[in-house]
């Protein structure tokens, strides 16, 4: 109970921290904003989930954009697979 407390106030810290970063990134590679606020929702939800196997030695915004990406570029692929290498 304790460790999914401190995971929850990691995240919430986190999201205070970053959530703009990952709004702006989310918002230029789709171009929708509505599209754009549920990348960051789901991309602090995934970020809770795997809490438990975040390397605390890399850098914590590069983890969360790196969640975003993988989040976003599947779509990408579906929506245009032509266009993308």
């Amino acid at each position: 109970m304790n460790e999914q407390l401190n995971a929850q106030e990691a995240i919430r810290s986190l999201y205070e921290l970053y959530s703009n970063d990952i709004y702006r990134y989310a918002k230029l590679t789709i171009g929708n904003s509505a599209d754009a606020y549920d990348v960051v929702q789901e991309v602090f939800l995934r970020a809770f989930r795997s809490w438990d196997g975040y390397r605390q030695d890399s850098n914590t915004r590069t983890w969360l954009m790196h969640i975003a990406r993988n989040y976003i570029y599947p779509g990408f692929r579906r929506l245009c697979p032509h266009e993308l290498v």
